[in-house]
C-alpha cells in the first residue's frame, strides 16, 4: 500500500495535476468569498446588519465549498478533455481516475482547513444555544 501511495505522489504528472488543482482551489475560494461579500453588501443596503463574526464564518464556509467544487470540477473536466482527445487521436493521453483525484486533493485540503477555522470561530456564536 505504501508503495502505491509513494508512486502516486512521486509521479511528475500527478504533481502537475496537484498544481492545477491548487490554482483552481484558490480561485474557487476567492470566488466563494466574493459571492458572500456581495450578498452581505446587498443585505447591508437593505438595512440588515449581521454580526461581523457571522459574516466571517459565512465567508469561510463558502470559500471552503468553492475550493472543493472548483478543484474537483477542474480534475473531472481535464480528464474528460483527455478522453475526448483520445477519440480523435487514439493513445494521445492517459485517462486515469488518479489524475482527477490528484487535481481535487488540494481543494479538499483547503476545504478541510477552512471548515476547521470556521468551526473554531463559530463557537461563540452557537454557545448560547448549546448550553
Amino acid at each position: 500500500m505504501l508503495n502505491v501511495v509513494s508512486q502516486f505522489f512521486s509521479a511528475p504528472d500527478k504533481l502537475a495535476h496537484m498544481k492545477a488543482g491548487s490554482l483552481a482551489a484558490l480561485f474557487g475560494a476567492a470566488l466563494g468569498a466574493a459571492v458572500v461579500a456581495l450578498l452581505l453588501a446587498l443585505l447591508g443596503l437593505q438595512g440588515v446588519q449581521l454580526p461581523l463574526l457571522l459574516c466571517v464564518v459565512l465567508m469561510l464556509v463558502c470559500a471552503a465549498v468553492g475550493s472543493l467544487a472548483t478543484a474537483t470540477a477542474a480534475g473531472i473536466a481535464k480528464e474528460r478533455a483527455d478522453q475526448a482527445d483520445n477519440l480523435i487521436y487514439p493513445g494521445m493521453h492517459g485517462v486515469e481516475v488518479a489524475d482527477a483525484v490528484a487535481t481535487g486533493l488540494p481543494g479538499l485540503a483547503l476545504c478541510v482547513v477552512l471548515c476547521v477555522v470556521a468551526l473554531q470561530l463559530s463557537e461563540p456564536l452557537v454557545a448560547p444555544w448549546v448550553a
